[in-house]
């Protein structure tokens, strides 16, 4: 039996489960609030696609203060800017005076934000578990994503939309402030100390920023995952930008319908989040790498097939199991092969690629659905994600991944 997680994990664990939850409650408020004020697929996906464009625009920046500050005080000052975008934005909805370009400001602002809280909350884990806990850390963390974001968030912020259309964003607003409450609480130092204070204040931010994006870029297994990661989120985003629309367009589902269907995708991701370190127990990373992509892959296509609320429902759920197996394990995976002085920019420079492929695609789905409908785009994601596994399996070998999962304990010990 493994170590028990500390004090200072859950109380981490906290902050992050509060926050996801606010990010659930605006994630589905949005776009629902979007299409009360217009019903065009292209500027309906400009807001999925705002909500990425930092990461591929300041995703290596992030990483490189990252690594540069102490992680905790940068998470409490980015939860309460953040609450404090929220609450301005509320403000506009019950006034009555939000508009489109308001919405993706605010959507565009709370993603900047989320380019340094969550590279910052990534690259904290190993300093709050022993190393052979971190699947299982990670785990509970996606675990409770899945069911404060997705299962809760989704059909929660869909009624308290339909109840008062600032509801969701007020109490978005308010999560972030007991999140920060949460992170101060946190007595871990969450600072790098590889390298002396002097160098890192003397060295430039753009070296920095160099530094993380070659090291990711000579790295087989980094590289391989990131590019995976752009093609498989190319294809998510996608989809997530036209689904409004295909869920109450197309399989005739109300908005609070719409909620529901997110939590069944949620419902998986649980399950798959929960039972990830299990999984990865009874077999390598390799094989649960590219069993689960293989499966995302097949699920995706069924939910462009989909010809009924209840079948939709069980393929977003398949899907979201495999996709939350694979992060867990893969983020597991980056944060035992990258020396601690990177982790924060390994993470971004990963995410640059994958998260920053996102705003393409959430744009390339909304104009594929203005000319071929709502389940095109949804089918050309499954091809993408097709496109992630093939990507994977050259370059993920058993042996590779061992080798550099001991080549960084080796550095750690020394």
């Amino acid at each position: 039996m493994g170590q028990a997680l500390s004090r200072d994990y859950w109380r981490f664990w906290t902050a992050s489960t509060v926050s996801n939850l606010g990010d659930g409650l605006r994630l589905v408020a949005l776009p629902l609030l979007a299409v009360t004020l217009t019903r065009d697929p292209l500027l309906v996906s400009g807001v999925t696609a705002l909500t990425f464009v930092p990461w591929l625009v300041l995703g290596p920046v992030s990483g490189a203060i990252v690594d540069r500050v102490d992680r905790r005080r940068l998470l409490i000052g980015v939860q309460l800017a953040r609450g404090a975008v929220a609450t301005v934005f509320a403000i506009t909805v019950v006034t009555g005076t939000v508009t489109i370009a308001m919405l993706y400001v605010t959507a565009l602002a709370i993603a900047i934000g989320e380019t340094l809280a969550d590279s910052a909350a990534q690259a904290a884990v190993p300093r709050l578990v022993p190393r052979d806990r971190l699947e299982t850390a990670n785990g509970r963390l996606v675990s409770a994503q899945m069911v404060t974001n997705d299962l809760a968030g989704a059909p929660l912020g869909a009624a308290l939309f339909a109840f008062a259309a600032a509801a969701p964003f007020l109490v978005d607003a308010a999560t972030y402030l007991v999140a920060a409450a949460a992170v101060w609480a946190v007595r871990t130092d969450l600072s790098v100390h590889d390298a002396p204070a002097a160098d890192t204040h003397r060295r430039a931010l753009r070296h920095d920023v160099l530094e993380g994006l070659r090291y990711v870029w000579s790295q087989p297994l980094l590289r391989a995952i990131a590019l995976a990661a752009g093609l498989a989120n190319f294809g998510a985003a996608a989809v997530g930008a036209i689904f409004v629309l295909f869920a109450l367009d197309t399989l005739g589902v109300t908005p609070f319908g719409f909620g529901l269907l997110l939590s069944a995708g949620a419902v998986g991701g649980l399950a798959g989040a929960l039972f990830a370190d299990r999984v990865v127990g009874r077999r390598h990373r390799r094989r649960v790498l590219l069993t689960s992509k293989a499966i995302s892959a097949a699920t995706t296509a069924g939910i462009g097939l989909a010809r009924s609320p209840a079948f939709a429902a069980a393929m977003l759920l398949a899907t979201a199991a495999a996709v939350a197996v694979f992060n867990v394990v893969a983020q597991s995976l980056r944060q035992a092969v990258s020396p601690a002085r990177l982790l924060g920019r390994v993470i971004t420079g990963v995410r640059m690629v994958g998260l920053g492929a996102a705003p393409l695609g959430a744009l390339a789905g909304g104009a594929v659905a203005r000319t071929a409908g709502l389940r095109t785009p949804i089918l050309l994601a499954a091809a993408s994600v097709t496109a992630a596994w093939l990507v994977l399996v050259p370059t993920l070998t058993r042996e590779r991944i061992d080798a550099a999962v001991a080549a960084n304990a080796d550095l750690v010990e020394r």
